[in-house]
């Protein structure tokens, strides 16, 4: 979370999107990412968990992975106003089935993405991140697109990729309605 955000947060706003983002909850020792998770909480969109320190969970020990889910889960609902995160997402994408099945103890559904767009990348342009979310659009019936808040290639691509996705008939939906949609098929 930094200023960018701010700025993903008005254009979700401006065009009545929800977003579901994930967070290392290191990070909310910076007041400015408290106040800007907050600030996302306040216009309504849900903060999921990436751990505490965005590391590869799989080459954690029990535990230190007990550890990392326990310390993200308080920070995170110290700034959320004590709302426990109820999504995980792997860092790295990296994840186990028992890692799946020890989150579920901790109350916490695991999210993964089918559209990485890879605008993390320094060459990222925002042609190449509209261009990859319109590319798994057509190979995919439904998605969840992971981007990052970081960057400005990836503000200014934000607008088109919804504009891309709403064009081509498809809804854009929040993770709770996701998740949903895929446990009732």
């Amino acid at each position: 979370f930094n200023s960018t955000t701010y700025s993903i947060l008005d254009i979700l706003d401006e065009f009545k999107v929800k977003a579901t983002f994930f967070v290392s909850a290191f990070q909310l020792a910076d007041a400015k990412n408290e106040a800007a998770v907050k600030e996302a909480v306040r216009r309504g969109h849900t903060i999921g968990s990436l751990g505490y320190s965005h590391r590869d969970m799989t080459k954690l020990n029990k535990q230190d992975f007990d550890m990392e889910i326990e310390k993200s889960q308080r920070a995170i609902q110290q700034v959320t106003g004590g709302a426990k995160p109820k999504y995980f997402r792997a860092p790295y994408g990296t994840i186990s089935e028992s890692m799946v099945n020890r989150l579920k103890s901790f109350g916490l559904k695991t999210v993964n993405h089918n559209v990485n767009p890879m605008d993390w990348r320094d060459t990222a342009t925002e042609r190449e991140i509209i261009k990859c979310v319109a590319t798994c659009m057509e190979k995919n019936e439904s998605g969840i697109i992971m981007l990052h808040d970081l960057y400005p290639s990836t503000i200014s691509a934000l607008p088109a990729i919804i504009r891309t996705i709403r064009r081509r008939g498809r809804r854009i939906s929040s993770i709770d309605e996701c998740l949903a949609a895929v446990d009732n098929n």
